[in-house]
């Protein structure tokens, strides 16, 4: 970062409404000028930890991930800035309050902001951050009141405060720092292809990533996935009348054995897609495979699918 002229300020401030974090920062500043950056949680509601869940799926536009760890399951779900745009956020942005407490953004952040920046005086800058993005550089825009640049909120990741006051900026200083790389989540775009949808049962029942998880867990977890049944082609269905056999992955097993996962299926289609659905799954569980064996036997046709390293054999680690 070219650090120029820019200082910044950091400040400690408490939750309340935008008068009362206004006549905070006036008690703290005798000259108020340049961009306020807040935690966006300092203007937001505190909720009773037990509606975290319930708070989160009604901000979340839509689930982007689920993950396990050590306080529960915590979901990245994208919520709509101000400015109409999306931002992926764990939780929607809730941060741990104390006393059982969790803290929200604002509702409506661009409101917040701009109430703030009037409780000031018009005479600074606003923009509201968010600290639980999905980004290396933590903190996010959520709203800005005034012409300061949204990258400004990457600033709160510098001091260990609840705001910082920025002045001396301009279009001279790079903020850039190598720039933030979003996680694409891409674990969940298979899980999703294959009929796993975060933030639905199948995903609960099909288990949720933790840090840690052993080889066998993986495993278990993507023979859980590929056996995700398929939805039925109904009767008012246009391509009904061309159904003479449908997959019936309800009929697969799917037994671990040292060198890989043993398929049988009924028939040879929902063999051939089992198989296909196991490889992908285990792909995404950074478990490279590939079928290798095929045979009938009394319980109908089956296939290995046979690990390619030792990442994958249970015992060998």
């Amino acid at each position: 970062m070219n650090p120029g002229s820019l200082s910044i300020r950091p400040l400690q401030l408490s939750a309340g409404g935008p008068a009362d974090v206004a006549a905070q920062v006036r008690a703290l500043l005798d000259d108020i000028g340049g961009v306020l950056v807040v935690d966006a949680t300092v203007l937001g509601p505190r909720l009773p930890a037990r509606e975290r869940v319930v708070e989160v799926m009604r901000r979340g536009h839509s689930v982007v991930s689920e993950r396990l760890g050590p306080e529960g399951v915590r979901r990245v779900v994208r919520v709509i800035r101000a400015d109409g745009s999306c931002a992926d956020l764990v939780d929607a942005g809730a941060q741990a309050a104390g006393d059982g407490m969790v803290a929200f953004p604002p509702v409506d952040a661009g409101a917040a902001a701009s109430e703030l920046r009037v409780a000031l005086g018009g005479t600074v800058e606003v923009v509201l951050a968010s600290r639980a993005s999905t980004t290396p550089v933590a903190p996010v825009a959520l709203a800005v009141a005034g012409e300061a640049p949204s990258m400004l909120a990457t600033l709160l990741g510098c001091v260990d405060a609840p705001a910082v006051l920025v002045t001396g900026y301009d279009d001279t200083v790079d903020l850039s720092d190598g720039g933030a790389v979003v996680d694409d989540h891409g674990y969940e775009a298979v899980r999703t292809a294959l009929g796993v949808v975060p933030g639905t049962a199948a995903a609960f029942e099909a288990g949720l990533p933790a840090e840690g998880d052993d080889v066998e867990e993986r495993i278990a977890r993507a023979c859980r996935v590929a056996a995700q049944p398929f939805p039925v082609v109904g009767d008012g269905h246009p391509a009904r009348k061309y159904v003479r056999m449908r997959v019936d992955l309800d009929a697969v097993t799917l037994t671990t054995v040292q060198t890989g996962v043993r398929v049988q299926a009924p028939d040879d289609l929902s063999l051939g897609v089992a198989v296909g659905r196991l490889v992908v799954a285990l792909a995404a569980e950074g478990i490279a495979a590939t079928p290798v064996q095929h045979g009938v036997d009394a319980g109908g046709p089956s296939a290995l699918v046979a690990y390619l390293d030792d990442a994958g054999a249970p015992g060998r680690h």
